[in-house]
C-alpha cells in the first residue's frame, strides 16, 4: 500500500514540474506532508468531506478540458475517425492472446477482477463502507459509486483520444527540444499550460484537479493503514490496555509516519521509466492473493489457516516475480505509430518568421509589410 500511494504521489508532482519551476524533489515533499497533515488531524471524517470536494474537482478539470479540447480537435465525429486510423480505438478486438496490451477479453478479466478486489478486500474501500449506519445504506452506497467511478474512467479514456487527435502530426514527447516534457504522463499538463493560459485561473484550477485525484486516494490509503495497523498489530501485541484516547494519538502519529515513509518511496519511484507499469505491477502483486484468500473463505470450508498462509506466500512470490520482471526487465509492448512530421513544419515556419523579423529590424516599412505565415497542419 505504500508503494502504491508512492506511485500516486509522483504521478501528478511530474505532471507538475512540466509546467512550473517547482523541482519534483521540493513538490514530493510538500504534497506529502501536507496530505500526511490533514489525514493527521481530520481523521476519517476529514478524509471524506476532503474526497467529496477533490471528487468534484476532478469532473469539473475534466469537463473544462473537454470544451475546450474537443472543439480543437475538430469535433466528435474527427476524434473517431482519427483515432481509428491511428489504431487507438478498436472495440472489436476480442483476439484470445492475452500476452496482448489490451484487448475486449483481457480488459473485461481486469476489470472484473480488479472490481471485485478493490471493492471486496480493500481496506481503504470496507472503511469507508463501514463508517455508514446500516447494511443497507452500505450496499446502495456501493452500487451508486458505480455510475461517477465508471463515468470518470470513461471520460479520461476518452480525453486520452482527443489529445491524440490534437497531436496526431507532432508527438509532444518526440518534440522534446519545443515542449520541454520527457513523459506522456506530463502531456495533459502540457496541454492544459499552452491552450489554457489565457483565461485567468483555469490553469490553476486543472492542475489542482489533477492534484485532487492523488490526494483523495493518499488520505484514504493512510487512514486505512493507521487503523489497521493499530487494530490488527498493536492492540493486540500491546500489554497494558489501551483506551481511546491513547488509540486515536497512535492512528494520528501512523498517519504521519507513513505519510513520510510515502515521501521516501516516492523518491525511489521517480527513477522507473512507466509510472503505468509500476501501477499495474504493484496492483496486480497484492490484489490477486489477496482476492484469491477471500474467495477461498466464502466458497469453502475446507481451507486451513497454515494452507491459505501458504498459497498466500507463493501467490506473493509468483505475481512479485512478474511484476519486478515488468518494471525493471527493461521490456515495453510495442508502442503505436507516432508522427513528427508536424513538428518539424511548425519549427521550420516558426524559423522563417524568426529571420525575416531579424532581417527586418528597424526598417519599420518592412516590418508593417511583412506577415508570418506559417502553413496549417494536415
Amino acid at each position: 500500500m505504500v508503494l502504491f500511494m508512492a506511485v500516486v504521489l509522483y504521478a501528478p508532482v511530474l505532471a507538475l514540474s512540466a509546467v512550473t519551476d517547482l523541482s519534483i524533489e521540493a513538490s514530493i515533499v510538500i504534497f506529502g506532508l501536507v496530505c500526511s497533515f490533514y489525514c493527521a488531524v481530520g481523521g476519517l471524517k476529514g478524509v471524506l468531506w476532503t474526497d467529496v470536494f477533490q471528487s468534484g474537482l476532478m469532473f469539473l478539470c475534466l469537463i473544462v478540458v473537454y470544451i475546450f479540447s474537443v472543439q480543437e480537435a475538430g469535433g466528435v465525429v474527427n476524434i473517431y475517425k482519427t483515432s481509428v486510423e491511428g489504431q487507438r480505438l478498436d472495440i472489436f478486438d476480442f483476439s484470445t492472446d492475452f500476452t496482448q496490451r489490451f484487448t475486449v477479453l483481457n480488459m473485461m478479466v481486469r476489470g472484473i477482477v480488479g472490481a471485485m478486489a478493490f471493492y471486496g478486500t480493500s481496506q481503504v474501500e470496507v472503511q469507508r463502507l463501514l463508517s455508514l449506519s446500516t447494511i443497507k445504506r452500505a450496499q446502495w452506497a456501493l452500487c451508486l459509486s458505480a455510475i461517477p467511478v465508471t463515468l470518470l474512467c470513461l471520460m479520461c479514456n476518452i480525453l486520452g483520444l482527443v489529445l491524440f487527435t490534437i497531436f496526431k502530426d507532432c508527438d509532444p514527447i518526440l518534440d522534446k527540444a519545443h515542449t520541454g516534457i520527457a513523459k506522456y504522463d506530463q502531456v495533459i499538463p502540457y496541454y492544459i499550460v499552452t491552450r489554457l493560459h489565457s483565461i485567468p485561473g483555469l490553469t490553476g484550477l486543472c492542475i489542482a484537479g489533477i492534484f485532487s485525484g492523488s490526494l483523495s486516494t493518499i488520505s484514504s490509503a493512510l487512514n486505512s493503514l493507521s487503523t489497521v495497523t493499530v487494530i490488527d498489530f498493536i492492540k493486540p501485541l500491546c500489554k497494558a490496555k489501551l483506551n481511546d484516547t491513547r488509540v486515536v494519538y497512535i492512528a494520528k502519529a501512523l498517519s504521519i509516519l507513513f505519510g513520510m515513509l510515502c515521501v521516501c518511496f516516492a523518491f525511489a519511484v521517480s527513477k522507473v521509466d512507466s509510472l503505468v507499469a509500476v501501477n499495474n505491477a504493484l496492483i496486480g502483486i497484492t490484489e490477486g492473493p489477496m482476492l484469491a484468500i477471500f474467495l477461498v473463505g466464502i466458497l469453502t470450508r475446507k481451507g486451513s489457516q497454515r494452507c491459505i498462509l501458504f498459497g498466500l506466500i507463493v501467490g506473493f512470490a509468483l505475481t512479485g516475480w512478474i511484476g519486478y520482471g515488468i518494471v525493471f526487465s527493461g521490456y515495453r509492448s510495442p508502442s503505436l505509430p507516432i508522427e513528427s512530421s508536424g513538428c518539424e513544419l511548425s519549427l521550420n515556419s516558426s524559423s522563417i518568421f524568426q529571420n525575416l523579423t531579424t532581417a527586418c529590424e528597424g526598417l519599420e516599412q518592412c516590418a508593417a509589410t511583412i506577415k508570418p505565415v506559417i502553413p496549417a497542419r494536415k
